[in-house]
């Protein structure tokens, strides 16, 4: 292909993938806690953590940019938030692909082009998230200082980097590099700006954390600042082999990209390109010793991408640049595990998850446009599989759902995703709304626990919960909210996943005679679906009962 032909079809994917970023909807509900908020640091008029703030400590930055925005447009928060999730994404994408052309002296488009192989690169334009923006940063900072830095650029990069880590902590991982980012500079001058790179982000965000009201920084960078931060990530992982860790993975790595990056290294180190090599390993290695396997969505590994790019536009290369045989093979090998993993979709569908076929669940996969083959298994897992032209697999991690083949396929499944997941927020919104008198009783499990909290606040409630009882979680709750003469009161339990009927028993012992239940994971829309007793539905996560 020419140069041109390159330019153009780089041109139409970036178009073809910022579709997916429209339309603008709740989908994660972590990121509701960023609207919600913002919401309420817009009505107290500082900046600061509040009863709504998700992680605020360690994604402060994004509060910042998020009410900024609002202040300056007046938009919805979150239209405000997705705006800003999808402009750092895509800057962060084209600036990751001016750095890894800039070090690898590849063209712009063909190492646009090898980023796009890369699934999380879009995937995080679109959904309201924090990396983005702190990605975007990052590699700003990168991009200044690589190859040829000097005083002003080194200041410059200091700060692009302290507003990374402002934006959100978790990014720092990567900062390490900046110690090999020097190609050209003499060891002096690299001691030199490297010390100052690194006073400039520590003051700089030292001044930041103090005036957003952040305390005890220290203990906010070892673990101590919510959810987002380094070490508390393992509350939520097992072990290695935890679903959410290799979904994350499969995810994250298609098997193109696997061997990309493989061949590559080694084509690195075969050239005896060891200031690059170490430029690609460098922040894997510091993220794996700081976060080991605690993450457990790909939006973790975002601000990796460019560093694993970097070999993988070296293999390109060396593939593409075979003479003979060894060329064609190689081509053959890398256009059919291209199309078995991008274009072509495989379906499976496991006895243990059962409601994977139904409408409501959010792993039904999605598009499919034609059946190929299709296949009946007879094992305790697999029940079938078929393959089609269309999305194969979901892999839904904590924050995000991932395909697992047919992934050209993303920003289609993100469509219908955010369609249906903004409905039941704003059906949801609606009905609480609605309520005006009396008192409204809501069931949910601890899926609906965050959600309901930030729908009841944005709906005009109040929570009366004295301060204790609001920063203490219990297996079993009651927060009481009120609106003028309307009162909310929301009991969260723990309730039963894989027995039909000891939910059902569980469902059997509320109290109340009108209640509504809110089951927002797929496997308790099954259970509640199976239980049968409501007489209505707000959406398909919202069930009304009357006994």
């Amino acid at each position: 292909m020419t140069s041109k032909k390159y330019e153009i079809l780089f041109l139409v994917l970036l178009l073809y993938f910022i579709t997916g970023v429209f339309p603008f909807a709740y989908f994660e509900s972590d990121a509701l806690g960023i609207v919600t908020g913002s919401r309420k640091i817009i009505e107290l008029g500082q900046l600061r953590e509040n009863f709504y703030t998700y992680s605020y400590s360690v994604q402060t930055g994004t509060y910042f940019w998020v009410v900024l925005l609002n202040i300056l447009t007046e938009l919805d928060l979150m239209i405000c938030s997705s705006l800003i999730t999808a402009g750092f994404g895509v800057l962060f994408f084209l600036f990751s692909t001016r750095f890894v052309s800039k070090v690898t002296n590849t063209s712009f488009a063909k190492c646009g082009l090898v980023l796009l192989l890369f699934q999380e690169i879009f995937s995080s334009w679109y959904y309201m998230n924090a990396a983005t923006g702190a990605a975007f940063f990052m590699i700003l900072g990168f991009n200044l200082i690589y190859d040829k830095p000097d005083f002003v650029k080194s200041l410059m990069c200091g700060v692009a980097l302290a507003v990374a880590a402002y934006t959100k902590l978790d990014v720092m991982v990567s900062f390490p590099v900046v110690c090999f980012m020097f190609i050209n500079a003499s060891y002096k001058q690299r001691v030199l700006y490297v010390l100052l790179i690194g006073i400039v982000v520590i003051l700089l965000l030292c001044v930041l954390f103090k005036v957003s009201h952040v305390d005890k920084l220290q203990d906010v960078i070892a673990g101590h600042g919510g959810s987002l931060s380094f070490s508390d990530n393992i509350k939520t992982v097992e072990s290695v082999s935890y679903s959410q860790f290799v979904r994350t993975l499969v995810g994250y790595f298609s098997l193109l990209v696997a061997v990309l990056i493989v061949v590559g290294l080694v084509q690195l180190f075969r050239m005896k390109e060891w200031k690059i090599f170490v430029i690609s390993l460098v922040p894997v290695v510091f993220f794996m010793l700081v976060i080991n396997v605690r993450f457990v969505a790909g939006k973790h590994l975002l601000y990796l991408i460019p560093f694993f790019a970097v070999p993988s536009v070296y293999a390109s290369n060396y593939i593409f640049n075979l003479n003979g045989k060894c060329n064609q093979i190689w081509r053959v090998v890398v256009v059919v595990v291209f199309v078995m993993q991008y274009i072509v979709g495989f379906q499976f569908y496991f006895k243990s998850f059962p409601y994977i076929r139904e409408e409501y669940s959010v792993n039904k996969p999605y598009p499919t446009y034609f059946d190929i083959l299709s296949f009946e298994f007879n094992t305790e897992s697999i029940d079938s599989l078929r393959v089609v032209l269309g999305g194969g697999t979901k892999l839904a991690t904590s924050d995000e759902v991932m395909l697992s083949s047919g992934i050209i396929y993303a920003p289609l499944m993100w469509k219908d995703l955010k369609i249906k997941s903004g409905y039941i927020y704003e059906s949801f919104l609606r009905y609480l709304t609605g309520h005006k008198i009396d008192t409204l009783y809501i069931t949910t499990g601890q899926g609906g626990v965050y959600p309901i909290k930030n729908l009841l606040y944005l709906s005009g409630f109040e929570i009366l919960n004295s301060e204790s009882e609001r920063y203490t979680w219990r297996d079993e709750q009651v927060d009481f909210w009120r609106k003028g003469a309307a009162i909310v009161l929301v009991k969260h339990s723990v309730y039963p996943k894989n027995d039909q009927g000891l939910y059902a028993a569980k469902m059997d012992s509320v109290k109340y005679s009108h209640f509504t239940h809110i089951a927002f994971w797929d496997w308790e829309k099954w259970r509640i679906c199976n239980y049968d007793k409501h007489i209505y539905k707000i959406n398909d996560a919202g069930y009304v009962f009357n006994r």
